[in-house]
């Protein structure tokens, strides 16, 4: 295996990461996770970082949803596996 596939993976999951503690360290700041919900409401420069956060944490949220969808709603665990990716 070459290294540009092994990097490729290691950025990938360097992404999810970051993604993870971003959105962990909303909920405690904010009392609430983070949703997609976030930039309805408000004056223009909250809505904008709002919009930066969202698309740095959207993995995470992503995930979060697709796991309690297969839990709560019983959802096929394809999907959220799928949503991973």
């Amino acid at each position: 295996m070459s290294a540009e596939p092994v990097q490729s993976l290691i950025l990938l999951a360097i992404g999810f990461a970051v993604a993870g503690q971003l959105s962990s360290g909303y909920q405690p700041a904010a009392s609430r996770p983070a949703s997609f919900a976030l930039p309805f409401g408000g004056a223009r420069r909250p809505t904008l970082a709002a919009i930066a956060f969202l698309i740095l944490t959207a993995p995470s949220i992503i995930l979060r949803n697709t796991l309690r969808g297969s839990r709560f709603e019983q959802r096929r665990i394809e999907l959220s596996v799928l949503a991973g990716f």
